[in-house]
């Protein structure tokens, strides 16, 4: 499993956890924009809880990580644009860029 990015963890660059196991808990609450009116516009918070292993051992809480970030969204004839940026507890943060419908 990899944990990472816009769509997985705010705060880590994609990709930047990976292990056999996983435990993530996101939660994300997303207002519609009233302007511009040609296109839908979105502001989301969000936030990330989790941690990957790559071997069997006892969970603690001190192994979880928390990410918290914000995304602004626009919804255009050529697919949807995101830009985002995201902090995480221990001081890292990471800026977004997604364009296009995602595969």
């Amino acid at each position: 499993f990899h944990m990472g990015g816009l769509d997985s963890f705010m705060g880590l660059p994609e990709d930047a956890l990976l292990g056999k196991r996983m435990i993530t808990v996101n939660g994300e609450l997303r207002y519609q924009l009233p302007w511009p009116n040609w296109f839908d516009s979105y502001l989301s918070i969000r936030g990330d809880l989790g941690s990957a292993w790559n071997k069997y051992e006892k969970i603690t809480s001190k192994d979880f990580k928390l990410g918290l970030g914000f995304i602004l969204s626009f919804d255009t004839i050529l697919g949807p644009v995101r830009l985002g940026h995201g902090i995480m507890s221990d001081g890292m943060y990471q800026t977004y860029f997604s364009a296009g419908y995602q595969f």
